[in-house]
């Protein structure tokens, strides 16, 4: 049995969709017109679009509390280290983009050199992929039936769309042959077996169990490991 390396998973480099498209959703949410529903925004902005207020460069204190304040630079210079960190020791970067859901901070991760996102559910994805987001990983165990089958077409859709999932059990890849199978989907489902540890919330517990699973992967036609 073989395993896909990163680079076979990945290709190499981002692809230019996903900073293209990254861009524009910023720039879709720099024209979107502030009103009541944005939380925080004191009613002198409302009618006001999100870009017309940037350029305006308001104070913090204008706004009402609670309110989240993010800064910029310390946030550039933060994936700055990162990147240089995981440029000197030969790995890739995917990060978690679950913790703040936001395509701006996502952009950011692209252009200091993350090759993918990390996220957690289906719908993170769904939103990712509207978002333009080239390249996820679920670092979670795919089981939900809509789930894998709004993934398996989107991958049969798009031939450029890198993902990959992780299985913990022989149960997960029957769960994900099974929908892929009934939709006879053209593209595999790259996974991961996930090796957790005794008393921990999900992974096989042992090697052999691990090596179970990836045999159960390799025996199903439409998983790749």
């Amino acid at each position: 049995m073989s395993a896909a390396s990163s680079s076979q998973i990945w290709g190499t480099g981002l692809p230019a969709d996903t900073g293209r498209a990254l861009a524009a959703t910023a720039q879709a949410d720099r024209e979107v017109v502030i009103d009541a529903r944005h939380k925080s925004f004191p009613a002198a902005l409302w009618g006001r679009t999100a870009g017309e207020i940037l350029t305006a460069a308001p104070f913090l204190a204008d706004f009402t509390t609670p309110v989240l304040a993010i800064d910029a630079a310390l946030v550039d210079r933060n994936l700055e280290v990162m990147h240089r960190w995981t440029t000197e020791r030969g790995l890739g970067l995917a990060p978690h983009g679950k913790t703040t859901m936001s395509p701006a901070l996502w952009s950011r991760m692209f252009a200091h050199g993350a090759s993918a996102l990390t996220l957690a559910t289906p719908w993170q994805v769904q939103l990712a992929r509207s978002a333009g987001v080239g390249r996820i990983m679920l670092a979670n165990t795919l089981v939900s039936p809509q789930g894998i089958a709004w993934i398996s077409a989107e991958l049969d859709a798009n031939p450029d769309f890198g993902f990959v999932s992780w299985v913990d059990s022989r149960d997960a890849v029957d769960a994900l042959d099974r929908v892929l199978t009934a939709r006879n989907a053209a593209r595999p489902i790259d996974v991961i077996v996930e090796l957790g540890a005794d008393g921990g919330r999900t992974g096989a517990r042992t090697l052999d169990e691990a090596l179970d699973i990836a045999t159960a992967v390799h025996e199903a036609p439409r998983l790749r490991l």
